[in-house]
Order: structure tokens, then C-alpha cells, then sequence
């Protein structure tokens, strides 16, 4: 039920929103969105991120192994703590996904926007997630 692309956004405390729009493949891999704007729209924050994907019982994990910066993916150090998470899955529907991270606790809600992307996925063309990283 996880595979294909999740759509999720929330607010924090300090009125700025999150986007997040994750692509996941039936490998295990993904790609990640994220975008932050201020109360007043603006981006502030920008960035792809791909890695591995799994789900063990009611613990959804991700391991990021890669970032994108311009147009180049930089490798994650291995040893980066804040790139290995861990979620307890609160609600899995075909179109609905909630999880609480079980470090800091807050909770996700995304909705299923659609099946797997083709070939390029949401990257520009040319661009391969994770191309050279170890996977």
C-alpha cells in the first residue's frame, strides 16, 4: 500500500508550513520533497532527498542516503544519526498514512496523490536519485 507518491503538509508553531511529497518504488527506494515557506509564502526551505524505504511489523523506517544540492546528489554521512528515522505507523489505508516518529514524537499525515511516477520520476530528466551511493 506504501508504493506510489505521498502527499503531506503541516504548520508549526511558528506559522511555518511544511510540504512534503515523498515517491516511494517497490525496491525500497525513495525520493523526498521537502519545502518550507515563511507565514508570509515564501520558500525558505528547499531540498530532495533519496534513500531506502522499509516497514517491519508497525515501525515505518527510512534511511536517507543522499541529498540533492543544485543539481548534484551528495552521499549523507553514513554515521549521521539524523538521517536514519524510525516511525510507528498509527494508520496505513490505500489512501491515508499517519505515523509518529518515535524519537521526537510528531506526528505525519499523508494522503496517496498517486502510482509511481515513470522513469524520471520527480526529478528533471537525466537526474538518477542516488546515482553512485550505496545502496
Amino acid at each position: 500500500m506504501l508504493i506510489g507518491t505521498w502527499s503531506g503538509q503541516s504548520t508549526d508553531i511558528h506559522r511555518i508550513r511544511h510540504v512534503a511529497r515523498e515517491t516511494r518504488e517497490p525496491d525500497g527506494t525513495y525520493i523526498d520533497h521537502f519545502i518550507e515557506k515563511s507565514p508570509a509564502g515564501a520558500v525558505t526551505f528547499d531540498q530532495y532527498e533519496c534513500g531506502r524505504w522499509g516497514i517491519s511489523g508497525d515501525i515505518f523506517f527510512t534511511i536517507t542516503l543522499s541529498v540533492r544540492q543544485g543539481d548534484v546528489w551528495l552521499p549523507v554521512p553514513a554515521t549521521d544519526p539524523s538521517y536514519y528515522d524510525a516511525y510507528q505507523v498509527l494508520r496505513l489505508t490505500d489512501r491515508t498514512f499517519e505515523t509518529r516518529h518515535v524519537v521526537n514524537g510528531s506526528v505525519d499525515r499523508e494522503t496517496k496523490v498517486g502510482s509511481p511516477p515513470d522513469s524520471d520520476g520527480p526529478m528533471p530528466p537525466g537526474v538518477t536519485p542516488c546515482a553512485g551511493v550505496q545502496t
